[in-house]
């Protein structure tokens, strides 16, 4: 009896370990995503999935065009059966053109896009290195909060540089081109809003400047601080209160988006704040 009963449960365990066998490759891509577009001579079938946390893409071409030649194919390449790629399939489309064409076509847009993505890091690495020259030539003796907070945003826009450069070598162009936007943007907020500001009063600028000098002593009170009844040195009263509604803004919707690129960029630049901030409490406390 004994025999019979682990006879029985070897023969159970062989089966279950076969069926899991069977369905294991099935299993073994995570987000599987499949895409067919069917040309005049052919099909492109678009694959992607997801591998140690990284996704993967692949595409593979077939001279045929019956749709379910292309499915019994694709079984094939990806070690899986019939039903379990109809399952997988997101769309199938019939296209115009050969797929030759086609892949010329795709080439032509992928190059267009790796050469907006070069221009757009060049363009960030110009703004950036603005910006430096920018705060080098500011005089340290001004207002030096002013000048931390122009630094961390330069610090903020290396970051997103750093990120589109990581995204180029990985060939994601769009991804790095919008980086390098962000990069560009982030860099020319610590200088163009100072160019507007002297465009705008160069005009009046020489009018104005002794009753301004009037006015920045308050009451008394030290020129060089900005309090409700002291404009103190009102350019760089005004400038701050902008640079904060800027970062104020640019914080009110971190952690709203369901792009994984976009809430690791934002991690990262809280977490550059949270060390600036950590170092100047330490110099505080010395």
């Amino acid at each position: 009896m004994q025999k019979t009963i682990n006879l029985k449960l070897a023969t159970l365990i062989a089966g279950l370990g076969f069926a899991m066998s069977v369905a294991m490759p099935a299993m073994a891509y995570d987000g599987l995503e499949i895409e067919i577009d069917i040309y005049e001579d052919g099909a492109l079938v678009d694959v992607s999935y997801e591998e140690d946390g990284e996704e993967v893409e692949e595409q593979y071409e077939y001279d045929v065009t019956d749709e379910d030649e292309i499915y019994a194919l694709l079984a094939e390449d990806l070690d899986m059966t019939v039903e379990d790629v109809e399952d997988y399939v997101e769309s199938v489309e019939e296209e115009d053109g050969t797929v030759e064409e086609a892949k010329d076509a795709a080439e032509e847009e992928e190059e267009e896009a790796m050469g907006d993505a070069e221009d757009g890091i060049d363009d960030a690495e110009d703004a950036i290195e603005e910006a430096e020259e920018y705060i080098a030539d500011l005089d340290e003796d001004d207002d030096e909060d002013l000048i931390d907070e122009l630094e961390e945003m330069v610090e903020t826009a290396k970051g997103y540089l750093e990120d589109a450069e990581e995204a180029f070598e990985d060939e994601e162009y769009e991804d790095a081109e919008e980086f390098a936007k962000q990069a560009e943007d982030k860099a020319k907020a610590v200088y163009e809003e100072d160019e507007d500001d002297s465009e705008e009063g160069s005009d009046d600028e020489d009018e104005e400047e002794d009753e301004d000098e009037d006015d920045d002593r308050g009451h008394g009170n030290d020129a060089d601080k900005c309090d409700e009844d002291n404009p103190g040195k009102s350019k760089w009263c005004d400038k701050k209160e902008d640079f904060r509604n800027k970062l104020s803004d640019r914080f009110k919707n971190f952690g709203k988006s369901a792009d994984r690129e976009e809430l690791n960029a934002q991690l990262r630049e809280l977490m550059q704040l949270l060390i600036q901030l950590l170092q100047n409490k330490a110099l505080l406390g010395r």
